[in-house]
């Protein structure tokens, strides 16, 4: 309920004669004596969810091309929200060392272990919900065989990590 007041009647007039084309000029319905079919049912995305890069990683880097990373150093603890449904785990990451071993836990528990190639590689889990427990966020802890050092960076360097989607289907 809209309510207008006004000591001019015209404006008054004016006023509701406005709300009136706007509302039906802004209507869903179709013209009387008009059939339209259903909308098609679309599928819902993904909802992905943040992720927080915890104790391990260093902070984000970019280059002149605008892409974004996060080195890990030989370990590191990224924290997932838990939505108490499956969810899809994917990681995009760099190996600075081929053939270097990266371990993945997820709340303790072995996720996986491969042999990174060198170079960049992409990887994706199916996490049934049983695995994420009770507690408001999950744990993927990271850990990488071999670091790379380099004369100008202190740092020890196991991973170059893109990016850490995690989405409920």
């Amino acid at each position: 309920m809209i309510l207008f007041v006004t000591a001019n009647p015209m404006t008054r007039t004016i006023l509701l004669l406005t709300i009136a084309v706007t509302a039906a000029c802004n209507s869903s319905a179709p013209p009387a004596g008009t059939t339209t079919a259903a909308p098609a049912a679309a599928a819902a995305p993904a909802a992905s969810a943040p992720v927080t890069y915890g104790a391990g990683f260093f902070n984000a880097e970019k280059d002149d091309t605008g892409l974004i990373w996060h080195w890990m150093g030989q370990e590191g603890t990224v924290t997932l929200p838990n939505t108490g449904r499956d969810a899809k785990l994917h990681i995009r990451a760099g190996a600075p060392v081929a053939n270097a071993v990266l371990r993945l836990d997820l709340n303790g528990q072995r996720l996986d272990e491969f042999t990174m190639a060198g170079g960049d590689f992409e990887k994706e889990y199916q996490v049934p919900a049983a695995r994420l427990g009770n507690a408001a966020t999950a744990e993927l802890h990271m850990v990488a065989s071999e670091v790379m050092a380099k004369p100008e960076d202190p740092r020890k360097l196991g991973l170059r990590v893109f990016s850490i989607d995690w989405s409920t289907p």
